[in-house]
């Protein structure tokens, strides 16, 4: 019987031996003196410095002038600082800019073409004043701006107040007549024939003219209106008819002037009738002719009651 041939196993290599660690180094041990408490004194002159720094401005430190790229201090610098230790010469600090503070929100202007319709703007007696200048000196750019679609009702109290003007200062005038006829040798008997009648016309009068002039204003814009429809020249409503007329009644203001007025009639009468076919011509956008004939068909009409109604009046007839 064979026996196997034996294989002999490689031997492992031995194992390296580990160094063991160095030992750690031993640090001498200090001994640290012991603190002591501070003492009283030291205390009390501590709190005292704190306080005195408390009470005392901090100083402030003067900014160093820039250096230059080569160390050398800038030259402007340094005779601003020579300039600044000069006895006597008040220190002038420099005011750092404002912060931006938020502005107040601007009201806006307002700009009406009526300044009479926006009182709450304007005021009342500026209001009439600048719609008065606005008709008599740029009616055509009066007109041509009249807002469209607003209530007739401040177009009516216009119109009144010129007539109730009117009216206060014929009165007026009236008693300036009335004194100079007191001066002559029949004005006591004119005086106490009179009585009191002056002031009792000069009031109904006043109640009565608004009511009369309203009727005779509304009157006025129908028959207007009435001969606008006729010619086919209306592409606005009765109300807009309505406010053109009472604001052409601005030149009648000048019958106020007691001796112009009156040699001026005329030329107001025909001052009034073109800012009527001026009015009529821009707000209904129509042409000249057809207003003009409007205008002057109603005013041929008023003339000829005006004749008849004087006609009737007339005593012997």
């Amino acid at each position: 019987m064979v026996e196997p041939p034996q294989v002999e196993r490689p031997v492992p290599p031995p194992a390296p031996e580990i160094a063991p660690p160095p030992a750690a180094a031993v640090e001498p041990v200090v001994a640290t003196p012991a603190v002591q408490p501070p003492s009283a004194k030291e205390i009390s002159a501590a709190d005292a410095t704190a306080e005195a720094s408390e009470d005392s401005p901090p100083a402030a430190k003067k900014p160093e002038p820039a250096l230059r790229s080569d160390g050398v201090r800038d030259i402007w610098a340094r005779l601003q600082a020579m300039d600044d230790r000069k006895p006597g010469k008040p220190r002038v600090e420099h005011q750092r800019p404002a912060e931006d503070e938020p502005e107040e929100p601007q009201r806006e202007a307002v700009t009406d073409p009526i300044p009479w319709e926006r009182q709450d703007a304007y005021g009342f007696f500026p209001g009439l004043f600048l719609t008065l200048r606005q008709i008599l000196l740029h009616p055509m750019d009066f007109f041509d701006s009249l807002p469209i679609g607003r209530p007739k009702g401040k177009a009516l109290v216009f119109n009144l107040l010129i007539s109730e003007f009117l009216l206060v200062i014929d009165f007026m005038w009236s008693l300036f007549g009335l004194r100079a006829r007191i001066g002559s040798p029949g004005g006591p008997e004119a005086m106490s024939s009179l009585g009191h009648s002056p002031s009792l016309t000069f009031l109904g009068a006043m109640l009565l003219v608004p009511l009369v002039l309203s009727v005779g204003i509304y009157l006025d814009a129908w028959v207007t209106h009435l001969l606008l429809l006729l010619f086919r020249s209306t592409k606005k409503g009765f109300n807009e008819t309505f406010r053109v007329l009472c604001y052409s009644a601005a030149p009648t203001v000048l019958s106020a002037v007691p001796v112009a007025g009156q040699l001026l009639s005329p030329v107001i009468l025909i001052w009034y009738m073109a800012l009527q076919a001026i009015g009529l011509k821009k707000c209904h956008e129509a042409a000249y002719t057809q207003t003009l004939a409007a205008i002057f068909i109603k005013w041929s009409i008023y003339l000829f009651l005006l004749l008849a109604m004087l006609q009737s009046f007339t005593p012997g007839q």
